[in-house]
């Protein structure tokens, strides 16, 4: 189930979820709220102000050092093919507001499509 989010808080785009029902209600909005202080949360749609790469936020990472990361997944090409991930500090990633976050429920069939990103 894809559903999308349908406002916005203090740190990020949160889910509702109001027809998923009163079981998935907390699941949703935990799922796409930012950690707090960086603005950055899965399925938020994200620009890094230096190349200007636009992509979904697929993956986060938390270092001890500070030096924190957002994979971005670009659209399809225009060609059909896709496009390969990178990760950005969130320093340098804006997110924008205008577009709502993605919220995939994973309960029942967890995974991932692509293989593990490559550094």
């Amino acid at each position: 189930m894809l559903t999308k989010a349908t406002g916005t808080a203090k740190a990020g785009i949160y889910e509702t979820c109001g027809e998923a029902g009163g079981g998935q209600e907390a699941r949703c909005e935990k799922a796409v709220t930012a950690r707090p202080g960086t603005g950055i949360a899965l399925g938020m749609t994200a620009t890094d102000v230096i190349t200007g790469f636009k992509g979904v936020v697929t993956g986060v990472c938390y270092y001890l050092s500070g030096c924190n990361q957002a994979l971005l997944m670009p659209k399809v090409g225009k060609d059909g093919g896709y496009g390969e991930g990178h990760w950005f500090d969130f320093q340098r990633l804006v997110v924008d507001p205008k577009v709502p976050a993605i919220v995939l429920f994973n309960d029942e069939t967890p995974g991932f499509d692509q293989p593990a990103p490559k550094r």
